[in-house]
């Protein structure tokens, strides 16, 4: 039974890193490895005990997936409002330099908001929203500015960055609505762990009552409109735009590790791991380089299953390290994470000009940023 989980597993984890190749969606290929998994299993077991694990197993899974949900259409609600103008307006530069420094920064603290592997961890116990920060942001810091820093110094000398051609488009003052719904969704995710901390109820009960509430508020705002109009800021509209193969695609990977960790699988994987890198520091970075080929969610999803709250504790190091490095290892290939993918359909870059000309900064800057951990956790955090 183990081994034919195992074949089921890897032969769907091929096709989800082949996703492009073979031509078929990697969600289709996540539900179908889930579903299997969990009928090979049923098969060869107690169905009453199997039905008890896969119930608390979506127990689990609902938590992340309610989470991503709320934080997906309060982001969707955010540009259907077009709120995100306000940033866009706020950056007048066109010097190269200074544009890239600019939105680089931006964008990293943008990330940090519902980065899911983070998320998983978090939902997961394994660690906290305050220890996170304090032991991540130096590291990811490090990350970001050494290999800016060298490509700052890579760049023509007052290049200036060429702007879309928008003639004919004439844009009006930024409306009040945008500013509220685009500060008022910012608010209520960043408050979220504050909701976790006071009440002690999960992650995505925070999310769920923001999402209320902004829905409340855009109900409020738009009252007066002709419905054609309401509907297109609605939240109705928004859960239309989220991106449902997403949810299903985390769904189906979580239900397939879910096997894997009630039949002992990963805990036997962690065995082999800790005896063949003596150094855990080792194995989450080896995970990290891992995520650049294959997608980081499972292989998180992965990690929390092999290695107990027992083994780590909540906000051990190891825990720390593993955010830090399944979040910016997918960096090391274009096709590591969402975002690269993104560019490639966007921009049209190509994975081989993403090799030549960003893979090596990525590297050197998941490396600092491993770097900056270790010797803080040496030093300064101990």
């Amino acid at each position: 039974m183990g081994t034919i989980i195992i074949v089921l597993f890897c032969v769907g984890y091929l096709f989800i890193a082949l996703e492009h190749s073979v031509g078929i969606n990697k969600t289709a290929t996540a539900l179908v490895t889930g579903v299997l998994c969990w009928t090979v299993y049923i098969l060869f077991n107690d169905p009453h005990i199997v039905t008890h694990q896969l119930l608390e197993q979506l127990g689990e899974i609902s938590s992340i997936l309610f989470f991503l949900m709320g934080a997906m259409t309060i982001v969707e609600l955010i540009d259907s409002h077009d709120g995100f103008e306000i940033i866009n307006r706020a950056i007048t530069t066109k010097n190269e330099k200074t544009l890239l420094w600019i939105v680089s920064l931006i964008t990293f603290f943008l990330s940090a908001i519902g980065d899911v592997t983070t998320t998983m961890l978090w939902i997961g116990g394994q660690i906290s929203s305050s220890s996170i920060i304090i032991h991540l942001f130096l590291p990811s810091l490090f990350s970001l500015l050494v290999p800016l820093i060298i490509v700052t110094l890579l760049m023509t000398k007052g290049s200036q960055a060429q702007a879309k051609d928008n003639t004919g488009v004439v844009k009006g003052p930024l409306s009040f609505e945008q500013k509220l719904i685009f500060f008022s969704g910012l608010a209520v995710l960043l408050l979220v762990p504050v909701f976790k901390t006071i009440t002690h109820l999960p992650p995505f009960m925070g999310m769920l009552l923001g999402l209320g509430l902004l829905w409340i508020l855009t109900e409020l705002i738009h009252r007066n409109k002709v419905e054609e109009e309401r509907q297109k800021f609605s939240v109705i509209q928004a859960l239309e735009h989220m991106d449902v193969p997403s949810v299903l695609f985390f769904l189906g990977i979580l239900l397939a590790v879910g096997v894997l960790q009630n039949t002992s699988q990963l805990t036997r994987l962690a065995g082999t791991l800790n005896n063949t890198f003596e150094s855990e520091k080792i194995i989450v970075t080896i995970i990290g380089i891992v995520s650049a080929i294959v997608d980081n969610v499972p292989i998180v999803a992965a990690a929390i299953a092999m290695y107990s709250l027992d083994v780590y504790p909540l906000d051990h190091s190891f825990w720390h390290l593993l955010a830090f490095c399944a979040g910016t290892g997918g960096s090391l290939l274009i096709i590591g994470s969402a975002a690269g993918i993104a560019a490639m359909g966007l921009e049209k870059i190509s994975f081989g000009w993403y090799l030549k000309n960003i893979s090596w900064l990525a590297v050197i800057g998941y490396l600092a940023g491993i770097a900056v951990f270790i010797i803080q956790e040496s030093f300064i955090l101990r």
